[in-house]
């Protein structure tokens, strides 16, 4: 009987990469609402959470050839956008939790010059993703170029380079609209 959990956790990964390639769009506008960059890790931190409590379907044990594999399935719920919500608040309810009481052990002189500095800029946190998304369009836009060069301009073949680069454009535009939104000049 194959009893490895790895077997399981190989296919919630497969699913959860499924997952995360499929719904890569509504991933990002959860993300713009949080303030992250990309929404791919918060969709796959939530399909391999909801993988680990689906049930296993189905066990493929084949001992002469060292095999084990697991099949699991999982339908996403029909609000997705309000699950994922749901799923954000509780890590970031998480996160604030650990940060504070990390904060309360640490000294009070160092949490002074944090909250000023944030009073004396508002838009610096716009300003560090467009700088962050800038650099993930360039670096996109390099893979993009290189992938041509290697396949002699080849666009069918660098089809998912060409995506990464125009999903840098549009993240790039998004954070220049919200730093122009938050700077009163849009």
């Amino acid at each position: 009987m194959c009893r490895n959990p790895n077997a399981i956790k190989r296919a919630v990964a497969a699913a959860a990469l499924r997952f995360t390639q499929d719904f890569s769009g509504i991933g990002d506008d959860i993300a713009d609402e949080l303030g992250a960059s990309d929404g791919e890790p918060l969709l796959n931190r939530y399909a391999k959470a909801q993988l680990m409590d689906a049930s296993v379907q189905d066990i493929d044990f084949e001992p002469m050839n060292h095999r084990c594999m697991a099949t699991v399935r999982w339908k996403a719920p029909l609000f997705l956008e309000d699950a994922l919500r749901e799923f954000s608040k509780g890590l970031k309810s998480a996160a604030t939790n650990e940060s504070s009481a990390t904060a309360q052990n640490g000294p009070a002189a160092t949490r002074a010059p944090a909250a000023a500095a944030v009073q004396a800029e508002p838009c610096a946190k716009f300003q560090k993703k467009l700088e962050a998304s800038i650099e993930h369009e360039n670096h996109s836009g390099e893979q993009f170029d290189e992938c041509l060069r290697r396949t002699d301009g080849d666009k069918n073949i660098c089809h998912r380079y060409q995506l990464k680069a125009e999903k840098g454009a549009a993240q790039r535009q998004r954070a220049s609209d919200n730093l122009k939104k938050c700077q009163g000049t849009f």
